[in-house]
């Protein structure tokens, strides 16, 4: 019965020790795919984003014409059916008073406008990620060092976190575990749980 039960602890040993490395090889694997990706994903997104950039200020500039479109047709609406507005506004443009109309001189700033100018909307700001992408798409050499740093991690996982070697891992690290281990054993011996 001793030797069934020292087994049975060698394979918790080695199970707990495995997964660590399955863990250790996948993440990994996920690092090297996410590294692939961002460099041959970052010339893509650049355009993308120029793109998107470019379509935003079009909108933007769209919409300021649409509101002086309209103004502009309101205006000239105003003008054919209302003899009272086209004299103010004559009035306006070129500075001209009725006799014994008294004028105060006021700050440009407190100007009306007359024309409808429309208010400078600013454009959206970037996302996050455009001064990383920018890097990635415009440095070659960046881009070369990180793929050979991602195909290297691939390679290292294969040959040294994959299951045959995990064994050997296991057992280094059933050391880093064997504390967590013996925890367990004593809080099932505590509450009579057995082992099986």
């Amino acid at each position: 019965m001793n030797d069934a039960s020292r087994t049975t602890n060698d394979a918790d040993t080695l199970d707990s020790g495995s997964w660590v490395v399955s863990l250790a090889f996948w993440l990994v694997l996920f690092t090297a795919a996410a590294v692939y990706a961002a460099v041959a994903l970052a010339p893509r997104l650049l355009a993308y984003t120029a793109l998107e950039q470019h379509y935003v200020e079009n909108q933007i500039r769209l919409v300021e014409l649409e509101r002086r479109n309209d103004h502009l047709t309101r205006v000239a609406d105003a003008l054919e059916g209302d003899p009272d507005f086209a004299t103010q506004l004559l009035r306006i443009d070129f500075d001209a008073a009725r006799p014994g109309e008294e004028r105060i001189a006021v700050d440009p700033r407190f100007h009306l406008a007359v024309q409808g100018e429309a208010a400078a909307v600013a454009p959206p700001s970037l996302p996050w990620y455009t001064p990383l992408a920018e890097v990635l798409a415009r440095d070659a050499g960046l881009r070369r060092r990180l793929l050979v740093a991602a195909a290297v991690a691939v390679v290292l996982a294969f040959a040294v976190l994959h299951d045959a070697n995990g064994t050997v891992l296991g057992r280094a690290t059933s050391l880093l575990t064997a504390p967590f281990q013996i925890g367990l054993r004593l809080v099932r011996l505590r509450y009579g749980q057995s082992n099986d």
